[in-house]
């Protein structure tokens, strides 16, 4: 590979580790929303 195709690459690995990294919190947030729910129903 090329060196620029290979910072390219790396910078669509950051931005993409950064977009999942926050969509990780909210989902992980919203997990824990779920999860107090089903516990005050059990």
């Amino acid at each position: 590979m090329c060196k620029k195709c290979y910072i390219l690459a790396l910078l669509l690995l950051a931005l993409f580790a950064l977009i999942t990294n926050e969509l990780y919190e909210y989902a992980s947030i919203i997990n824990l929303i779920l999860f107090y729910e089903k516990s005050k129903v059990a």
